[in-house]
């Protein structure tokens, strides 16, 4: 789950960093930012065999 996790962190700072690169809109950084923060705090969470078959579903 952990990998998974910083898979996504890391597709939302790509994502983040292209707005910027790409001079898209700003915008774009109301919904980017808010996922990042998600996906950055998710990927502290320690998460064993039982956990993990728990948040599965």
């Amino acid at each position: 789950m952990t990998w998974s996790w910083r898979g996504e962190a890391a597709v939302g700072a790509v994502l983040m960093a292209l707005v910027f690169i790409l001079d898209r809109s700003a915008w774009w950084l109301v919904l980017l930012v808010p996922h990042f923060a998600g996906t950055v705090a998710g990927c502290f969470q320690k998460v064993d065999a039982e956990q993990h078959r728990d948040r599965r579903f």
